[in-house]
Order: structure tokens, then sequence, then C-alpha cells
């Protein structure tokens, strides 16, 4: 069976950047990841003779600053995110998202040996203008999240399935993907890629 298209990760080995740690102990801050990487993730890592750890170290590279490149099936992370887009729709306006929608999602913390410069300046750019809270018209909901140093999520859109839809996901405060829900133009509409 052929394989999945792959792109590469970056993830940090083991534990957190030691500056980041002494500034985060300075500030009072804790970073609770490594906590819960060690308490639910770790202990899943010997099962099975450690078939997990051997699948996720396959094909990794260590980079010259200590970090580690993955290769990430990235239909397999857009399938997750799809469904969690879908579950933040729904938990926000208690309504499922409508048919006339097309996600996609852009892991901002995936990299690839071929990266275009003006995709990434582009990403930045939009990362950068969905850092802040969505101004009014742009409020489509809210969800709580049970631990917002696990994970937050913002949702800009118009309320009433009105608009497209962007949800910006991160977890720890430092794997980011924005999803984008797009709303189908209504039909007899002319499609701007074939005119």
């Amino acid at each position: 069976m052929p394989r999945a298209p792959v792109a590469r990760g970056i993830g940090v080995a083991g534990d957190v950047e030691p500056a980041q740690r002494r500034r985060e102990q300075k500030g009072g801050k804790v970073n609770r990841s490594r906590e819960v990487f060690l308490k639910t993730i770790a202990p899943q890592l010997g099962y099975n003779e450690g078939a997990l750890r051997k699948m996720l170290a396959s094909g990794s590279v260590t980079l010259p600053a200590g970090a580690v490149a993955y290769q990430v099936d990235v239909p397999r992370f857009d399938d997750f995110f799809t469904a969690l887009s879908f579950g933040i729709v729904y938990k926000a306006c208690g309504a499922p998202l409508p048919d006339d929608f097309v996600v996609s999602h852009v892991h901002h913390n995936f990299s690839s040996e071929n990266e275009d410069p003006e995709a990434k300046q582009w990403e930045a750019s939009m990362r950068s203008f969905y850092a802040s809270a969505p101004m009014d018209v742009l409020n489509f909901g809210q969800v709580k999240a049970l631990n917002a140093t696990i994970y937050t999520a913002k949702i800009f859109g118009i309320s009433n399935f009105r608009s497209s839809i962007t949800i910006e996901h991160e977890f720890f405060g430092r794997f980011s993907v924005t999803s984008f829900l797009t709303k189908k133009p209504p039909a007899g509409l002319a499609d701007p890629d074939h005119m």
C-alpha cells in the first residue's frame, strides 16, 4: 500500500529548552506540557515492546540545535483537525457545520525540504493577524477549553454561518494550526478560478 504524503514536523526531543524553563521558573509560570507528557504519553511509548516509540522515531533526524524532525502523516493530522473543527463549531453555536463548507488546515509547526519562502511569509502574516481576539463582527462564538494551558481555540467568522470560519488552535502554547472552513459560493455565482 503506498504511503501517504509526508511532511517534516519539528519536535523538541525530551524536554523544554533549558533557557525557556529558567524564564518560566523566574516568572512564576509552570509549563505543564512536560508534566502532562510524562504522565499520560510517555507510559504509552513502552507498550508492545516500544512499538509506538519505534514508529515515532522511524525516519527522525536530529537537528543541530537539538530539536528532532519527525515524519508526519499530514492527511491524518488533517482528518483530526477537521473532526476537531466540526466539534468546536457545534460547541460554539449548537449547530453542525452546513454541507456548503470546505475544510483545510495550515500546520504552522511543520516544515519540509521544499518550502516556498513566500508561502512561509504569508503563513507568518496570517498567524500575526489571528493572534489577537476576533473583532466583534467576526466573533463567531467561543468554546471553553477544560485546560487552557493544554489547548485553546479562537473562532473567527460571522455568526449563523454567514461567512467562512477560521479557527486558531494552539496546544501547550507551542503547536499551532489554523483551520479554514470556507463557505462555497452559492450556485450560479462565477468561480474566480475559472474565469
